[in-house]
C-alpha cells in the first residue's frame, strides 16, 4: 500500500476574528499553503520530503482551530449555534468542486483504464460522495489478498470522510454542553467544552495506540479526531494565548517550524502513532504564535506565512489537493517520461486545474453566487453531488464495457478463424504436461494472439482462491488457527504444509495428492509469515504476531510428527532493510536455521519455490481493452529468482527435497496469464485454484510425494 493524504481546510484563514478581538488569520493561509505543498511534493517523489504527509496532519489540527473558533465566535455573538447555518457553508465549500473532480475522474478512467479498475473507481467514488470514502479503503487496505487492487485516483477523499464525519458530530456536542452550561455561565460553559476536548483528545490518541498499523487506524475518524480535538483546544484557549509574551510567541514560532520540518524531512510513510505527536505540537506551536492582537506583530517565524503569495496559494489548497492526486495516480503513470519530467509535469497540471476550479466553481458557490445555493437550501447540494457522482461513475462503467466488448468481438473472430488455437482443457485431469501448456500459451502471445473470451474460470475469477475455499488460516493478528484435516482425512500419514500465503495456494493441489496418495493434510498458515527465521514486517511495523505463530505451528509439528512436512513462502518477502533492498544474509540464515530443525522433525521435507509477483494486475489485464496475450505475459519476478536460488542452496545443504513451483507457472522466465484457457493468476502474486488443481499431480512428483 501507497499512504494518501487528508484534505486541506475547508474554512479559510482569513474568516476567523478570533475571540478576544485577534487580528484576522493571514498566517493560517499560509500555514495551509506549506501543508500542501509538503504532500503535493511529496507525492510526486520530491527528494528530501519523506515525511512530506505530516502536512495532512497540520490540516487536521488547523481545521479543528479554525471551525471551533467558528463556532465559539458564533455563541458567544448570538448566544446559539446554527447547525443548519453550519452544514450549508460546509457543503458550499466542499461539494461543488468535489463533484467535479469526482466527475472528471472517472470520466477520464473510462477512457483509458481497464475495465475492472474502471468498476473499482466507480464504487470508490461513490463512497467518496458519501463522505464515507474513509470506511471503505480502511476495509479495501486490510485485505490481504486485493493485492492486485492498483491505488485508487480517489483515495484522497478519505479525509474528506473524516473531516465530515467529525463535524457532523462535534457542532453538535459542542451546542449542547454549551446549552446545558447555560447562557449565563460562561466559565461553567467553557469549562465543560474543555473537559469534554481532553476526553475526546485522549480516549482518540488511545484508541489510535491500540489500532496502530491497521488500516483502520489510519483511516479511522476516531483514531484521527486527536488531531482535530488539538486544534479544537487551542481554539477555546484563545483568550490565553492572546496574553502571552513576545518571547513566548517567538520560541513557540520556532519550534513549531522545527518540529514541522524535521518531520517532513525525516519521517517516512511508515511514521504513525506517536511519532505524529511532533508535526501535530508544532502545528499547534504555530497556531497559537500567530495568536496575537490588533496591534501586535507576528513572530518572525510566523511571517512569511503571512506574506501575499502564501495566502495565495492557501486559498488555492483545497483546489490543489482535491486535484493532485488523480494527476498523479492517472495522468503521470500514462505519460512514463521520466522521474525528474513527470514531476514537473505533474506539478504544473496541478496547478492549472486548480487554478481553474479555485476560479470558476470553488468561489462562486463559497460566496453565494450560484442561484439557489444561498443560505440553507445549500445543504440540497449533498443529495444532488450523490445523484451527479453516482450517475456519472454508471456511465463510466458503461463506456469501459464497451470498450471491452469490442476486443471480445475481435478476439471471437480470431478464434473462429484458429479454432486449434488454445483449446479448452480435456475433461481429464491432464490433457497434455504443463510445461506443453505454457510453450503453447507463450507461441500464441508472441503471434500477437487476442485473450480467448471463453475462460473457464473467468467469471470467478475473485473467488477462484484457496482462501474462499479453505478459511483454516491466521489472519494478521492470529497466533495459531484450528487444524482442519484435508486428502485422506483418516489416512495414517500425515502431511503438514507450514508457511504463508503461497504455502496455502499448494492447498488445492495437496488436497487430491493426499486423497491419491494416502495422506492427511494439515495445514499451518499465516498469512504474510514466512515459515523460516527471518524478522519480517507489516504495516510499517515488526511482524510480531508471525514471531509468536511460528513458536505455535513449531510445536504442533512436534505433536503431529509428520510423515511430510511441506515450507512454502514468498521469498523474501518483507525482509527489506532500510535503504529498501532485500537481506539476502537474513534470508540464507533463517531458511538453513529453520531446516536444521525442521529435518529432524519429518521424515522427508520439501522446500517448495517462492513464486514471484506478475508485473501486471490479472483482473486488469483482462478487462483491459487494448490486451492480448503478449501485454499479458510478462516476464518472472527477478528478486524471486534470486531468493529461490538462496532458498534452493539452504533446501539442498540440509538434505531437503526442493519443489520449483515456478515451472509449473512460467516458462524460460516468461509468465503468462492464460493458459489451456484457464487463468493461471488469481492476483500477481497467487496462482488460481482452478489452476493449482490442474498441475496437482505435476506437483507432487517436484516434492516426491506418491
Amino acid at each position: 500500500m501507497v499512504p494518501v493524504s487528508r484534505s486541506p481546510l475547508v474554512d479559510r484563514g482569513r474568516e476567523l476574528d478570533a475571540l478576544g478581538g485577534a487580528r484576522p488569520r493571514l498566517d493560517i493561509q499560509g500555514l495551509r499553503a506549506v501543508a500542501v505543498v509538503l504532500v503535493v511534493l511529496g507525492h510526486v517523489g520530491v527528494p528530501g520530503l519523506t515525511g512530506g504527509f505530516i502536512g495532512v496532519d497540520v490540516f487536521f489540527v488547523v481545521s479543528g482551530f479554525l471551525i471551533t473558533g467558528l463556532l465559539l465566535r458564533e455563541w458567544e455573538a448570538t448566544g446559539r449555534i446554527r447547525l443548519g447555518a453550519f452544514f450549508a457553508r460546509r457543503a458550499r465549500r466542499i461539494l461543488p468542486l468535489a463533484t467535479v473532480v469526482l466527475m472528471a475522474t472517472a470520466g477520464y478512467a473510462a477512457a483509458t483504464l481497464p475495465a475492472s479498475r474502471v468498476d473499482e473507481l466507480a464504487t470508490d467514488a461513490r463512497w467518496s460522495a458519501l463522505f464515507l470514502a474513509n470506511v471503505h479503503f480502511a476495509r479495501v487496505d486490510g485485505d490481504y489478498f486485493a493485492q492486485d487492487r492498483a491505488t485508487s485516483p480517489v483515495q484522497h477523499f478519505w479525509s474528506l470522510g473524516v473531516e465530515e464525519q467529525f463535524y457532523l458530530v462535534w457542532p453538535a456536542l459542542l451546542a449542547l454542553v454549551l446549552v446545558l452550561a447555560g447562557l449565563a455561565r460562561r466559565r461553567s460553559g467553557t469549562v465543560l467544552v474543555a473537559a469534554l476536548l481532553v476526553v475526546i483528545w485522549f480516549a482518540s490518541y488511545a484508541w489510535s495506540l491500540l489500532e496502530m498499523g491497521k488500516p483502520a487506524a489510519y483511516y479511522g475518524a476516531l483514531p484521527r479526531a486527536w488531531e482535530l480535538a488539538t486544534g479544537a483546544v487551542l481554539a477555546l484557549a484563545i483568550p490565553l494565548l492572546l496574553r502571552l509574551e513576545g518571547w513566548a510567541r517567538a520560541t513557540l514560532a520556532v519550534a513549531g517550524v522545527a518540529a514541522v520540518g524535521l518531520t517532513a524531512a525525516r519521517y517516512d510513510d511508515g511514521s504513525a502513532g506517536p511519532e505524529l505527536l511532533l508535526p501535530v505540537a508544532g502545528t499547534a506551536a504555530l497556531l497559537a504564535a500567530g495568536t496575537v492582537s490588533q496591534d501586535a506583530r507576528l513572530p518572525l517565524a510566523c511571517r512569511p506565512l503571512a506574506w501575499a503569495g502564501m495566502v495565495r496559494l492557501g486559498d488555492r489548497s483545497y483546489s490543489l489537493y482535491l486535484w493532485h492526486w488523480p494527476v498523479v495516480v492517472l495522468v503521470i503513470p500514462a505519460l512514463g517520461l521520466g522521474a525528474v519530467t513527470d514531476g514537473v509535469l505533474a506539478l504544473a497540471i496541478t496547478a492549472c486545474l486548480a487554478e481553474v476550479g479555485f476560479q470558476l466553481v470553488e468561489t462562486p458557490f463559497r460566496r453565494g453566487r450560484v442561484p439557489g445555493c444561498r443560505g440553507r437550501p445549500a445543504l440540497v447540494l449533498w443529495p444532488v453531488t450523490v445523484l451527479i457522482v453516482g450517475g456519472s461513475s454508471l456511465l463510466s462503467e458503461s463506456w469501459a464495457a464497451a470498450g471491452l466488448e469490442e476486443r471480445r468481438t475481435e478476439s471471437q473472430r480470431y478464434y473462429a478463424e484458429h479454432p486449434t488455437a488454445m483449446p479448452a482443457p480435456a475433461a481429464t485431469l491432464a490433457p497434455q504436461p504443463v510445461r506443453a501448456a505454457l510453450g503453447e500459451a507463450i507461441r500464441l502471445a508472441d503471434a500477437g494472439a487476442p485473450i480467448p473470451n471463453e475462460l473457464v474460470n473467468e467469471k470467478g475469477l475473485r473467488d477462484d482462491h484457496w482462501q474462499i475455499w479453505f478459511d483454516c488460516f491466521a489472519g494478521w493478528e492470529q497466533v495459531a488457527v484450528k487444524l482442519c484435516p484435508l486428502g485422506d482425512r483418516h489416512a495414517a500419514r500425515t502431511l503438514v504444509v507450514y508457511g504463508d500465503s503461497q504455502a496455502g495456494m499448494l492447498l488445492p493441489a495437496l488436497d487430491l495428492v493426499g486423497r491419491d496418495a494416502g495422506l492427511r493434510v494439515i495445514a499451518l498458515v499465516k498469512l504474510g509469515c514466512a515459515p523460516y527465521a527471518v524478522d519480517q514486517w507489516a504495516f510499517g511495523e515488526r511482524y510480531l504476531a508471525c514471531d509468536s505463530f511460528r513458536e505455535w505451528a513449531r510445536a504442533r509439528i512436534r505433536e503431529l510428527k509428520p510423515d511430510v512436512l511441506v515450507l512454502g513462502a514468498r521469498g523474501m518477502w518483507a525482509i527489506d532493510t532500510t535503504d529498501g533492498t532485500p537481506d539476502q544474509a537474513s534470508w540464507s540464515t533463517g531458511v538453513q536455521t529453520t531446516l536444521r530443525e525442521l529435518t529432524a522433525r519429518a521424515h522427508h521435507v520439501v522446500v517448495v519455490a517462492g513464486l514471484g509477483a506478475l508485473a501486471v494486475s490479472p483482473r486488469a489485464c483482462l478487462t483491459d481493452a487494448q490486451a492480448d496475450l503478449a501485454t499479458c505475459t510478462t516476464p518472472e519476478d527477478g528478486r524471486i529468482l534470486v531468493a529461490n536460488d538462496l532458498t534452493r542452496a539452504e533446501a539442498a545443504r540440509a538434505g531437503a527435497t526442493y519443489a520449483d513451483l515456478t515451472t509449473l507457472a512460467c516458462l524460460r522466465h516468461r509468465c503468462p496469464l492464460v493458459a489451456e484457457r484457464t487463468v493461471l493468476y488469481r492476483d500477481p502474486a497467487h496462482l488460481t485454484k482452478s489452476w493449482m488443481r490442474r498441475v496437482a499431480w505435476e506437483l507432487a512428483g517436484l516434492m516426491e510425494v506418491t
